[in-house]
C-alpha cells in the first residue's frame, strides 16, 4: 500500500514537473529544443517534438509558419541584414478545440546547422520570449507561458551578406489546460527555407563589359553613380532599403565608355540602403550606407 502510494505521489509529480516544463517553454524550462531540426532533442532515432507529450487526446491543430517583409507580404528569400516579422499561428482543425497554444522555433544555416538567432531584443508580441539552451547552444522563441492568443509574431534581422541559405524550424500546440499534457494536441513540425538574395557587392554585370562603382560610400546627400560600359546598353538602377522598400528607379541608356549619375539621398533617413544595377540576368549591388 505504501509502495502504491509513494508512486502514485511521484508519478503525480513528475507528470507535474513535466507540465511546467511545458508550460514555461521546453528551452526554458528543460534546456531542450524540440523543434525537429537537426541537432535537436531525439528519442532513440527520432526527433523529439512537441508531438511526443502533447498528441495524446481528441484536439487537432493546423499550424502554418511565414516570414513576412515590412509589408505583411510572406517571403521566400531574405536581404542580408534586414528586418522581417515570423509569424506563427495555430488554429484547431476538428474535434474540441484548444483553449490555449504554445510553440517553439529555431533558425539554423542550412550549410552547417549552425544556430542563426538574429532574434532582435524586442518587437515580438508579448506571448513570445527568447531562450537559450546549454545543451544545443542555440537561441529559441518560444510561447511565454500558455498562451489564449492563438498567433506568436517573433521580430528577426537576417544575417550578414555571404552567409547563405537559412531554414526555420517551428513546433506547435494547442492545449486543454488541464494541468497535464494529456488531451492535448500537436502538429508535425514546419520547415521554412529562405535563399540569400540581394547580396551586397554582387557584381555579374562585368560579365558583359558593364563596371559599376558609387562614391562617396558612407554617403550624406550625393551619390556618384558611375557606369563604364564597353558598349551601347541599357540598364536599370533602383535604390532599396533592407525590406525592399524602393525609393529611387531609373532606366540608363549608356552610352560606349564612362558616364555618371548623381543621385540625391539627403531626403533618405540615415541606415543601410542597396543600389541595383540590373541588364537582363546580369545584375551589380552595392550596399550603401547613408549618414
Amino acid at each position: 500500500m505504501k509502495l502504491r502510494i509513494l508512486y502514485t505521489i511521484f508519478s503525480l509529480t513528475l507528470l507535474a514537473i513535466i507540465s511546467l516544463s511545458n508550460s514555461a517553454g521546453r528551452a526554458a524550462g528543460a534546456n531542450q529544443g524540440n523543434t525537429g531540426a537537426p541537432g535537436d532533442q531525439m528519442i532513440g532515432n527520432n526527433p523529439r517534438t512537441c508531438q511526443s507529450c502533447h498528441a495524446t487526446g481528441d484536439i487537432q491543430v493546423l499550424m502554418s509558419l511565414e516570414i513576412l517583409d515590412a509589408d505583411n507580404n510572406p517571403i521566400t528569400a531574405y536581404t542580408p541584414e534586414a528586418i522581417y516579422t515570423v509569424r506563427v499561428s495555430i488554429d484547431s482543425a476538428a474535434g474540441p478545440a484548444a483553449n490555449g497554444y504554445g510553440f517553439q522555433m529555431v533558425n539554423l544555416f542550412d550549410g552547417d546547422d549552425s544556430d542563426v538567432n538574429g532574434w532582435t531584443e524586442s518587437g515580438h508580441s508579448d506571448n513570445v520570449k527568447l531562450s537559450a539552451t546549454t545543451t544545443t547552444n542555440r537561441v529559441y522563441a518560444e510561447h511565454n507561458g500558455t498562451s489564449d492568443v492563438k498567433e506568436f509574431l517573433v521580430q528577426w534581422q537576417a544575417p550578414e551578406s555571404g552567409k547563405g541559405d537559412v531554414s526555420f524550424y517551428a513546433a506547435g500546440i494547442g492545449a486543454n489546460r488541464n494541468g497535464s499534457t494529456s488531451g492535448d494536441g500537436a502538429v508535425i513540425p514546419q520547415k521554412v527555407t529562405l535563399t540569400e538574395s540581394l547580396v551586397s557587392g554582387i557584381d555579374n554585370l562585368s560579365s558583359v563589359g558593364i563596371g559599376v562603382t558609387v562614391a562617396p560610400n558612407p554617403v550624406k546627400d550625393q551619390l556618384m553613380l558611375t557606369i563604364q560600359s564597353e558598349q551601347k546598353s541599357t540598364v536599370n538602377v533602383q535604390l532599396m532599403n533592407a525590406t525592399g522598400q524602393l525609393f529611387y528607379q531609373q532606366q540608363l541608356h549608356l552610352v560606349q565608355g564612362q558616364q555618371s549619375t548623381q543621385i540625391d539621398l539627403s531626403q533618405l533617413v540615415n541606415g543601410v540602403y542597396f543600389l541595383q544595377t540590373t541588364k537582363g540576368n546580369g545584375v551589380n549591388t552595392q550596399k550603401i550606407i547613408k549618414l
